[in-house]
């Protein structure tokens, strides 16, 4: 039997990349008899690339040795091409043996060499079921052997004959019936080989090359949430890869970790009964995150509610507090998660990207990482093996995990037969869980390495811009949450109770959903972008509903503004903008080569010289307007803004068109800076003018929250952002990376026309007297004007930030923050005379003794410290 399939081809500039589509068909044989046929297909899901190969309409072919006699056939489940799960229980329709995934090595293509080859033929007949787009063929032969035919022309046209070249039997001749406008122009043909358990035993262990300091294997699956596929299918893939454990564990003991309970919720609302299997099997959870979220790009704020919910979702499915995240292919961890990790109860730290160098080494495998507050966590460096098979006796590996992912699918029957193998050459190596490792760990946790820095990644610096939309639509939504809140405190501890109040805990959910890595960073297909900014287009139109619904629920004739930050409440007029002084020019803008390279997308070449490829035109009636002609593509436009002495506004608009180049802005200044500052998620790092050590000097783009400053001896320059982009400092000045060009997964990514809203303040003195981060904070939340009347939350007096203030059962939970790096005392007025406080944990737990105050509450910050406080007001 012979497979024709409609496929998507997904060429990198190195080779062809392919997913595997997973199918189980029910074949009927002329006596009745039954048989099941679980086929793995390289399919893909990218449409089309400018590299070339297959297009969307193309097909793959492949010999399968079926039995003979086939009256007909049903496709039970495919991982192919399915938009949604409409029957999640259909998984359970599959004898359990057939979902395990055995999968012989890789198979070895050679190309035909046409001139070579006679011309003879074979005919065949091919049955199409237009629904799969699959066709069956029935040949006269079952024996063929490995072969792989290209570039054939084959018509559309029903009943054609043509001409097929084969590698090793000659030709086959062959009558075509394909759907009406097909058309094929590649063909890839396979045998499938016969998973023989003696042949596979014998070659493991003639293959396998055993480290000798191994100690811990660890089977697990990285699942990504949409990638090269969109979400819809990733349901899908969990689905076979569960269902692939639970079969392996009936065979094997062993303990299967689970690093994401957002899969768990698809499970439960699809198939509520598997998940009872799956929550009984033996199965360790691990990931204190809803997803595996990049780290670098969202507020602080927005990482405490992955960890609080992420180990809420566990504790409800599986009764444990997890005490490990698990950030396995996340792009960099910046020096200010580890305090945050402490607050949510969090000791450990799991990864296997921090290899992912070209510039250095990483000297640690296992390490305590210390934070900006000098808070500690210990990270596990670990190495990741799709195949055990092919480990390698000069890898340095004492934690592996092993298992297939991106797409799913876990370890193998394979992967456990060389677990064996590994067991017996090393007696050092033991098929382990990540609560052993970290009970061995911590006997050992003095004794271990201390790394004080932030966990940069030297391979994925355009993930700090690439995916303007999906970036700008995130940002928006995330700060529209974190102002409803406090709306809604506002407006509760008035004695008036919002009714959409319910929906919030949903609505951060779908946010959070969003940081996962590969979405906020841009970094997937155009189906999976598309639908994406869709999604959160209509979130940030339903917070924007919920605002404009809740602001009418405070009754007044006068005109206000609700003030997230300062004085948190309705505010009849908010404090003026600061004064400072200019001591900076206008931007320019900069565009440079960034040919084509492995995972565009993910990364950028280090700028050299700019190339001459822009043009600068004045506006001859608004002299405040920049015109740019950029290449023979695309054009920009920048709008300059005096606000107040030393405070201008930029507004940016491009017209992008552009592939393979990087467009950059520059951001001259009139004093020579000796170090440079960036905000981070709940803190800042410093970056030196001159980098001596070579991690300082493999940072040549780094990322920014919000706000970065440019410090002098005496005075200094502070960039606002309103977007999430890269920067890098290597020409001693700021140049903010705006857009680039990548081809691949996406070549029609970041097109068209984006906005960009920077404000510049120059200042005397050091960055800490100017308060940027509080002045980022008021540009860059919104402020709501209504008609009503003046009502207060708090007001806070100090240098400390009030970043977040969200409704409980009882009270009130605030989220204090001090910016500055230094001890930090100061109040809240508040709005009654009489309340109960106390500090707590994230979820309102307290943590010491609680305290009656009356309208001041007084405050005490550590360098660098958040600290959540529970509020009730005592009747």
């Amino acid at each position: 039997m012979f497979l024709l399939v409609k496929g998507r081809s997904l060429p990198f500039p190195y080779g062809i990349f392919h997913n595997i589509a997973h199918l189980v068909v029910r074949l009927t044989l002329s006596n009745g008899d039954t048989r099941y046929l679980p086929l793995k297909l390289p399919t893909s899901a990218y449409r089309s690339s400018p590299y070339g190969g297959l297009k969307d309409g193309d097909y793959w072919l492949y010999a399968i040795p079926v039995p003979k006699g086939v009256q007909g056939f049903e496709i039970l489940y495919t991982e192919l091409m399915p938009v949604e799960i409409k029957d999640a229980n259909l998984i359970d329709t599959i004898p359990d043996e057939l979902l395990t995934r055995v999968l012989p090595p890789p198979l070895r293509y050679r190309p035909i060499d046409f001139k070579k080859v006679d011309t003879i033929t074979y005919e065949f007949e091919l049955y199409v079921d237009p629904s799969y787009e699959l066709v069956f063929i029935e040949p006269g032969t079952s024996k063929l052997g490995y072969m792989m035919l290209n570039d054939l022309p084959v018509s559309a046209i029903e009943g054609v004959a043509t001409e097929v070249p084969v590698f090793d039997r000659g030709m086959l001749h062959g009558k075509v019936v394909l759907p009406k406008g097909g058309e094929l122009r590649k063909l890839f043909l396979r045998v499938e080989a016969d998973p023989h358990i003696r042949f596979y035993r014998q070659m493991i262990s003639e293959t396998i090359r055993v480290p000798k300091n191994i100690k811990y294997l660890i089977p697990q699956s990285h699942i990504d949430v949409a990638w090269l596929w969109p979400e819809s299918d990733t349901k899908i893939k969990v689905l076979t890869t569960l269902g692939n454990v639970l079969n392996l564990q009936k065979q094997f003991d062993f303990k299967f970790i689970l690093s994401t309970p957002l899969y768990l919720e698809w499970l439960e609302s699809h198939n509520p009964q598997y998940l009872s299997k799956v929550r009984s099997a033996n199965i360790e959870p691990v990931g204190a995150m809803l997803v595996e979220a990049d780290v670098n790009l969202p507020l602080g704020e927005t990482i405490l509610r992955q960890l609080m919910l992420g180990k809420q979702l566990w504790h409800a499915m599986f009764n444990t507090h997890v005490r490990i995240d698990w950030l396995l292919d996340s792009f960099g961890y910046p020096r200010t998660l580890p305090k945050l990790y402490k607050l949510a109860g969090i000791d450990f730290m799991f990864t296997a990207k921090l290899d992912w160098r070209t510039e250095t080494t990483f000297p640690y495998r296992i390490f305590r990482w210390r934070g900006d507050n000098g808070s500690e966590i210990v990270v596990l460096n670990g190495r990741l093996r799709e195949q055990l098979m092919y480990l390698n006796e000069s890898d340095n590996i004492e934690l592996l995990v092993f298992g297939r992912g991106d797409a799913g699918g876990g370890p193998t029957i394979y992967d456990f037969w060389a677990a064996e193998i590994i067991e017996a050459t090393n007696p050092i190596t033991k098929l382990s869980t990540i609560e052993t490792v970290m009970k061995d760990i911590e006997k050992l946790h003095d004794k271990l390495p201390v790394w004080d820095d932030e966990l940069y990644i030297e391979t994925h610096r355009a993930t700090y811009t690439t995916g303007w939309t999906i970036k700008h639509l995130f940002r928006m939504a995330e700060r529209k949450l974190l102002v409803i809140e406090k709306l809604y405190s506002t407006l509760l501890m008035h004695g008036v109770t919002p009714e959409s109040m319910d929906k919030l805990p949903k609505l951060w959910h779908q946010l959070l959903k969003f940081s996962f890595h590969d979405i906020l960073c841009g970094t997937i297909i155009r189906d999976a972008r598309e639908q994406i900014e869709h999604q959160l287009q209509e979130l940030n139109h339903e917070l924007d509903h919920i605002v404009s619904t809740t602001l009418r629920l405070n009754t007044g004739n006068m005109g206000v503004t609700f003030s997230p930050y300062g004085t948190i409440g309705f505010v009849e007029e908010e404090p003026p903008l600061p004064v400072g002084k200019t001591n900076f020019f206008i931007p320019q803008l900069q565009v440079f080569d960034d040919k084509r390279q492995f995972l565009d997308a993910w990364n950028i070449r280090k700028p050299g010289n700019p190339l001459a490829e822009i043009s600068e035109t004045h506006d001859t009636n608004e002299p405040n307007i920049i015109h740019y002609e950029i290449g023979h593509h695309s054009s920009a436009e920048l709008r300059v803004t005096k606000l107040s002495a030393g405070l201008v506004r930029l507004d940016l608009q491009i017209d992008w068109h552009d592939r393979e180049r990087l467009l950059k802005l520059r951001f001259p200044l009139k004093f020579e800076p000796i170090k440079f500052i960036c905000g981070k998620p709940y803190g800042c790092q410093e970056y030196p003018v001159q980098p001596i050590t070579r991690y300082d000097k493999a940072k040549w783009e780094v990322c920014f929250i919000d706000w970065l400053v440019a410090q002098g001896a005496s005075e200094g320059t502070a960039i606002i952002s309103a977007a999430r982009n890269g920067v890098d400092f290597i020409t001693r000045v700021p140049r903010v990376t705006i857009t680039k060009g990548p081809l691949f997964p996406d070549p029609t990514i970041d097109t068209g026309r984006m906005g960009f809203t920077f404000w510049i303040y120059g200042y005397e003195g050091d960055w800490l007297a100017a308060r940027i981060p509080e002045l980022a904070r008021r540009l860059l939340f919104p402020r709501f004007k209504t008609i009503g009347k003046p009502l207060s939350f708090c007001q806070k007096v100090g240098n400390f930030i009030v970043e977040a203030i969200r409704p409980s059962k009882d009270g009130f939970i605030l989220h204090l923050f001090e910016p500055y790096g230094r001890q930090s005392r100061g109040r809240l007025m508040l709005n009654h005379n009489n309340y109960i406080a106390y500090e707590c944990d994230l979820w309102g737990n307290p943590l010491g003794e609680p305290r009656s105050i009356t309208h001041e509450l007084e405050i005490q910050l550590n360098p660098f410290e958040v600290k959540p406080i529970k509020l009730i007001v005592n009747p």
